[in-house]
């Protein structure tokens, strides 16, 4: 594997053969790339690792074009990790910013009352934390992307896990967010065709603190396997500490959000022995770019941030400038990414493309189960 860092950048492959005309920077408007980020707030660690990888992904390819490079301008804005703070960002990009594309929301599953915005106004959004299954489910939106993993195919790889590692009897414990009501919603489908058997869902409060009553279920229950989700650290925490303290045993199932919390050494030996599914990362050496620009690791949405913008790039370099230009080249073109390797996008505006393992933490780390 070559040592040195290498340049990636989205190679597009065109459904058509109709010249048309790049925006570089030598021309005089530069299109306005909307970006509404989690800047502060709970989920303020996905965003800011957005917007680095972003901006590392526009560094790149003015690195490696120069004047080819799309001319473009970032116009970034706190979505304060709210819904309110969503809405109003996605307001100022769209009527002041004049943003002819948005690169985001952070955790917009869970803002989802902004979209409706884009949507009226023909402006395409392409989301890189937020599971496509649950903003479109139908289809029925044709401006709405995800360089996220389908959160439906993610869940159903966990399910055959289970089912291979012979744990038949599951329990689900998740806050009250639209996220996690659509991880139940996925697991209960899959369940259902892997012969599982769900003995009980358990949903806590917004802000709860004391888990130990629902804990105390669970052990009675006796579950073979428990996946869980909540709606901030602070709960995830709580949770854990108190699943320690009450020395509950059935196996702990969630999603790669928890390893962020393994890189936390105060967090660290709370999350020992929690498993769960993760994508495959196609291209590791982006993991080693980020670090060297950052002096940090790419957590969370870092490497679909990085797609979604060399993903935009790539319209703008071959002509689709106008909103409604980008999102039908974005339909019907494939490209090279860094988390999913080469993908399209799917009816619904996911991506098809990327394979899934399960990761267990350990000690020394996470490390991929050989089931």
């Amino acid at each position: 594997m070559k040592t040195a860092l290498r340049l990636i950048l989205v190679t597009v492959f065109l459904a058509t053969s109709i010249p048309v005309k790049a925006l570089t920077q030598k021309d005089s408007s530069p299109v306005t790339i909307g970006l509404p980020l989690a800047l502060s707030g709970m989920a303020a660690e996905w965003g800011s690792a957005e917007l680095n990888a972003m901006r590392l992904a526009l560094e790149e390819c003015r690195q490696k074009l120069n004047e080819k490079c799309p001319a473009v301008k970032l116009a970034v804005e706190d979505t304060k990790s709210t819904s309110i703070g969503t809405v109003t960002a996605f307001h100022k990009l769209i009527d002041i910013d004049k943003a002819q594309i948005l690169i985001g929301a952070t955790w917009l599953d869970s803002y989802q009352g902004a979209l409706p915005i884009a949507t009226r106004k023909g402006v395409p959004v392409i989301t890189t934390s937020a599971s496509i299954s649950a903003l479109n489910k139908k289809g029925d939106n044709p401006l709405i992307f995800s360089t996220y993993q389908r959160a439906d195919y993610q869940i159903e790889y966990l399910v055959k896990h289970l089912k291979r590692s012979g744990l038949k009897n599951l329990l689900m414990i998740f806050g009250e967010d639209p996220w996690w009501v659509a991880i139940e919603g996925y697991t209960i489908a899959a369940a259902r065709s892997n012969s599982i058997n769900i003995t009980k869902v358990i949903h806590t409060a917004p802000a709860q603190d004391s888990f130990r009553s629902e804990i105390l279920k669970i052990k009675q229950a006796r579950p073979d396997a428990v996946i869980f989700g909540f709606n901030n650290d602070a709960e995830t925490v709580n949770f854990l500490k108190q699943w320690k303290e009450l020395r509950a045993h059935s196996k702990l199932y969630t999603t790669e959000y928890i390893s962020g919390f393994y890189a936390k050494k105060d967090f660290r030996s709370l999350v020992i022995g929690v498993r769960y599914v993760a994508p495959v990362a196609a291209d590791p050496l982006f993991h080693k770019k980020y670090m060297a620009r950052y002096k940090k690791a790419p957590v969370f949405s870092a490497a679909n941030a990085y797609d979604a913008m060399n993903i935009t790039l790539s319209a703008l370099q071959n002509g689709a400038i106008e909103a409604k230009k980008i999102g039908k080249f974005l339909k019907h073109s494939s490209f090279n990414t860094v988390s999913f390797g080469k993908v399209t996008f799917d009816k619904i505006g996911g991506v098809l493309g990327g394979r899934y393992k399960m990761m267990e933490i350990k000690e020394g780390g996470p490390l991929k189960l050989d089931l």
